[in-house]
């Protein structure tokens, strides 16, 4: 069974949802209203389509455990499965929001960061998505934009799920043949 070690940031969802549903709901007048189907229709699915996308997106968690691996939501797609082996701590840390516009390129946000153990070569990079994520030399700095808010509360909840983790992991690991 899985078990979500941080959540998505739901407040992204309802910015999405506020900026398109007026859209959506424009296009529901124009079909029944006025008769304008294909107008209307149009307008449903560009203001449906990416509140529907920002709320599967919202629902996803960033870290989850399977109890023998964290799962890693950096990509848009399924998640990476890191060996609880390979998870050394993790940090907190500072960084760009990564948001569009001018004004938003000098905001920062609050980060996670997940430092996984240098024994482990085939973790030093993996490419991720640069709006969810950072991967570099064995650090994944996951942006808190995206996250549920982050503090040193929330930090320190992940190092103890990892240390009651990390055990129970390594006794289900594949033992090396003598």
């Amino acid at each position: 069974m899985t078990e979500v070690w941080l959540r998505g940031n739901p407040r992204v969802f309802l910015l999405v949802l506020l900026v398109t549903l007026p859209i959506a709901l424009l296009g529901g007048w124009l079909a029944v209203a006025l008769g304008k189907h294909a107008v209307g229709g149009l307008l449903i699915g560009l203001g449906g389509l990416p509140a529907v996308l920002a709320a599967v997106y919202a629902r996803r968690p960033r870290l989850a455990c399977d109890g023998r691996s964290l799962l890693m939501y950096v990509r848009w797609r399924a998640p990476l499965r890191v060996p609880l082996s390979a998870v050394e701590a993790f940090l907190m840390g500072q960084g760009p929001t990564y948001l569009p516009g001018e004004r938003a390129s000098h905001w920062e946000t609050t980060t996670v960061v997940v430092k996984l153990a240098e024994r482990y070569p085939e973790w030093s990079r993996v490419t991720v998505s640069s709006l969810l994520a950072h991967w570099c030399n064995h650090y994944v700095t996951i942006h808190g934009t995206w996250t549920e808010p982050l503090s040193v509360e929330v930090v320190n909840r992940l190092n103890a799920r990892l240390a009651a983790a990390a055990p129970r992991a390594a006794m289900h690991a594949p033992q090396a043949a003598s």
